[in-house]
This record gives C-alpha cells, sequence and structure tokens, in this order.
C-alpha cells in the first residue's frame, strides 16, 4: 500500500505513506500487532470471543450515549449477467490510495527515523521524532497515526484516540486512522462509538475488508447483534476471499448460532435467478 519516487535524491512519497509504514495493516485490521490488535480479531468461536472482553478494562460508569449509524449499506452485493450467472465483484479502491502530493525530503526522513526507532521498540525515541515532524510539517497526518499507535502500545487509549482523532482532521480519508481510533474507543468503552467509526471508515471505502471484520466483532462481542456480524463478517470474507481461516470458522459460528444460512450478499444474485426460473417457467 505503499509507494515511492525518487527525485534530485530526495524522496517523494504518495501521501499514502504513511498507511503501510504507520500502521502497518496485515490480515485483520489490527494496529500493527500491538496490545489491542489482538482483541482486535475474530480468532474462534463466540464463547472464547465472549471472554476477550473480560480482558478488556470495564467501560466507564458514565459513558456519552451516541446514536449508533446504519452500516448494512455497505455490505457488497453480487451482481448477475442476464443468464443469472454470478459477475466477478469490482471492489471499489482504497481512496486513500489516489490522493498523492509530493512529501518534503527531510519530512519523509524524519518519518523513516521514527519509524526504525518504533520497530526497535525505542518508543520515547520515535515518539520525540514524530512530535518534531508534526511541528515541521502540520499538514501530514502519518506522524500522528503513528503516534497513537505508540500510545496503544502504552496503555494510554485517551491519547491514542486524541492522536487519531488529529490524523483524521487533517486527513478523513486516512483509513488506518479510523482503524486505530476504533480500536482506542473499544479499550475505552465506547463501542458505539467504536462501531460509528468504522462505519465512517466504510463511507470512505466500503469495500474495506478491516473494517467490516472489526465491525463483525463489536457487533457480536460488545453489542449483542449477531445478526449484523454475521452480515459483515461475510462482507470479510467475500472480499478477502476466504484466505482468513480462523474467520471462516467464526462466520459459520454466527450462522449455527443465528441460525441464519443464506447469503447476504449472493442474495440480490440468487433473487434475479429465482425471478428468471420463474419467468421462464411461465412461458
Amino acid at each position: 500500500m505503499e509507494t515511492k519516487y525518487y527525485k534530485n535524491f530526495g524522496l517523494i512519497l504518495v501521501f499514502g505513506l504513511n498507511l503501510i509504514l504507520a500502521l502497518g495493516l496485515s490480515g485483520c485490521a489490527s494496529v500493527g500487532g500491538d496490545k489491542p490488535s489482538k482483541e482486535a480479531r475474530v480468532t474462534g468461536k463466540s464463547k472464547s470471543l465472549k471472554g476477550a472482553k473480560r480482558n478488556e478494562k470495564a467501560a466507564p460508569v458514565a459513558v456519552k450515549k451516541y446514536l449508533a449509524m446504519p452500516t448494512t449499506q455497505y455490505i457488497p452485493k453480487q451482481s448477475t449477467n442476464e443468464a443469472g450467472i454470478p459477475v466477478p465483484y469490482a471492489s471499489m479502491i482504497n481512496p486513500y490510495l489516489t490522493n498523492k502530493r509530493v512529501i518534503e525530503q527531510g519530512s519523509v526522513l524524519l518519518f523513516i527515523k521514527a519509524r526504525r526507532a518504533y520497530k526497535a521498540n525505542k518508543l520515547a525515541e520515535a515518539a520525540t521524532v514524530l512530535t518534531e515532524l508534526t511541528k515541521k510539517d502540520a499538514s501530514l497526518a502519518g506522524p500522528w497515526v503513528m503516534l497513537g499507535k505508540i500510545a496503544l502500545r502504552k496503555e494510554k487509549y485517551k491519547k491514542a484516540e486524541s492522536s487519531f482523532s488529529r490524523a483524521l482532521k487533517i486527513n478523513k480519508n486516512n483509513v488506518n486512522a479510523y482503524i486505530g481510533l476504533a480500536t482506542a474507543q473499544r479499550w475505552l468503552g465506547k463501542y458505539v462509538l467504536a462501531q460509528n467509526t468504522y462505519a465512517n471508515a466504510l463511507a470512505v471505502w466500503k469495500d474495506f475488508p478491516e473494517a467490516h471484520h472489526n465491525l463483525a466483532v463489536v457487533y457480536d462481542i460488545y453489542l449483542n447483534q449477531p445478526l449484523k456480524a454475521l452480515q459483515h463478517m461475510e462482507a470479510y470474507q467475500f472480499l478477502t476471499k476466504g484466505r482468513n481461516k480462523k474467520a471462516n470458522a467464526s462466520l459459520a459460528e454466527l450462522k449455527q448460532r443465528t441460525g441464519v444460512n443464506k447469503s447476504y450478499i449472493s442474495a440480490q444474485a440468487e433473487s434475479k435467478a429465482s425471478e428468471k426460473n420463474v419467468a421462464t417457467s411461465d412461458r
């Protein structure tokens, strides 16, 4: 997800630099292997997932109530041709990757320095460099994303929430910032707000696999809405072509628990095929 260009010995980066460098998404939309990422994954059946909730800090006694945003409109739909046969699904391209800009060489080098320090577990050094970078170039979202990641590792969830929010104020299309922000909100017990953050991520990129995956976790574990969890888990598996075997098991478990065996994604295709068969039989 990262693209680099070289010009006059300077590094010219696509603005999507801070995607893979800042959060390092791999597989699930977790935050770079940090502690919160473990509770963000669907790793097995509901019983084991429910246990993950107990490992989180208890929600504050007085949590501000938020109106939950709808998310079912982001479920991908499999279309069919005139013969009722499913056609290949054209996934929406991540809009963040299309937002290109030139970044000053000094800023790039500072970001790389911070990333190396982070990988070496020198979090204080990385934070110092990133703070310097935010002052040097206030137009960059990447440094704030990485500062949020550092805060998550230190279990400073309010600080992480603030950092990811700052990143989104700079660039509302930074999809990794949404994932990081929702992770912090979940650890703060703000489950409905986390759901809304994932919804906002899908509003930017409706085919964002990791947003669908994490949203399924929130619906199932924290909001007790297994049917919605089922829809978004199916969306995740559909968009990733079922490569995550643990998520496959979770999807099967959700279907068994809810008693729903139909596909929310292929329902449109099945409906069209059914209509075609009825029309044919009437001839």
